[in-house]
């Protein structure tokens, strides 16, 4: 991405309006069947403002039943220790200690290796859900 198309998409992240308008990532509430099978979910969001953050909250409250939020503002995301992280910017997953780390694809993602780092690939939220749901199985057996 070029460096002035950068800044004017990080510029707009600093708009709380936009959050408020934002689309869902599709299938976000199948994170409510993940929670039923005894999942705990824990969302992670970093803000530029406290407005954001508030918007962002409020959003969430109405779309998922229950889930720990983490929800900070600044600019760096804290890492938490947790079973497995879904993500769509590579560094993050790369900073996590998370056992298995899921990176959402998506164009500004495409070039990062993620068999170099043992990170699993999804093209969507819906992917990304089905693979936790896998993962899960599999550990229940163990």
């Amino acid at each position: 991405m070029a460096e002035e198309k950068k800044r004017k998409v990080i510029q707009e992240y600093h708009i709380a309006e936009n959050f408020k308008i934002a689309e869902w990532f599709e299938w976000i509430e199948d994170l409510n069947e993940l929670i039923k099978m005894g999942i705990k979910i824990t969302i992670n969001t970093l803000s530029f403002s406290e407005d954001i953050r508030e918007v962002k909250i409020e959003r969430l409250n109405n779309k998922i039943e229950s889930y720990e939020l983490i929800a900070e503002v600044g600019k760096e995301k804290p890492m938490n220790e947790t079973f497995v992280m879904v993500e769509d910017y590579e560094d993050n997953l790369l900073r996590s200690p998370a056992k298995y780390k899921i990176l959402i694809n998506k164009p500004q993602n495409k070039n990062f290796n993620n068999k170099q780092h043992g990170i699993i690939r999804a093209d969507s939220l819906k992917e990304a859900i089905s693979i936790i749901r896998h993962l899960y199985a599999i550990t229940q057996l163990m």
